[in-house]
């Protein structure tokens, strides 16, 4: 990964950082660690810990904001398209979700009533934003931290159905392309 060796060329002390990340990343102890990532058979990397720090310090800019729906169960594998979907139809009338498993992304989430984002997806917060109607891509189950950090930058919003949670979390970057047009002019 080319950012990991540049910020690695230019301040080799922050591989020291990664590496303490990454032990409280595979400690299990971080409900954001699953909501925004967790690779397919395969040990949480350096790399993982990378994206997962950036993705942390939009949450300290208050650049990120959170919306959980709550559905009561986790998805089950990706062949499993008619028991995820059946599974998706119990979610609140003022959403819809569905499951396809194949593309760039697993399926949508969408709602139809403006909704409440919050800047903590887990305790009270004291900032939130309202969002007017409108899809997200979900991504469901296994899904790599680059993969939630590129879909931010490129549209803004994600939705997030990690395996063992019972909650999509959507979750909103207001500021993805000044972040993005940001991060291009270094």
């Amino acid at each position: 990964m080319e950012v990991l060796e540049y910020e690695i060329d230019t301040s080799p002390e922050i591989i020291a950082d990664y590496a303490k990340l990454l032990i409280e990343m595979r400690s299990g102890k971080d409900l954001l660690v699953h909501i925004f990532g967790q690779p397919h058979a395969r040990v949480l990397s350096i790399e993982d810990a990378l994206v997962y720090y950036r993705l942390k310090r939009f949450i300290e800019s208050g650049d990120l904001f959170f919306h959980r729906i709550f559905i009561g169960e986790g998805p089950k594998s990706n062949r499993s398209i008619k028991l995820n979907n059946a599974i998706l139809s119990k979610i609140p009338p003022i959403y819809k979700a569905e499951f396809d498993g194949i593309g760039d992304y697993d399926g949508i989430a969408e709602w139809f009533v403006p909704i409440t984002f919050e800047t903590d997806p887990i305790s009270i917060c004291q900032d939130s934003i309202n969002l007017d109607p409108r899809w997200a891509p979900l991504e469901v189950g296994s899904t790599d931290f680059e993969t939630t950090f590129f879909h931010l930058l490129g549209t803004g919003i994600l939705a997030r159905w990690p395996y063992d949670d019972f909650n999509i979390t959507i979750i909103h970057l207001p500021r993805a392309h000044q972040i993005y047009d940001e991060m291009n002019r270094r």
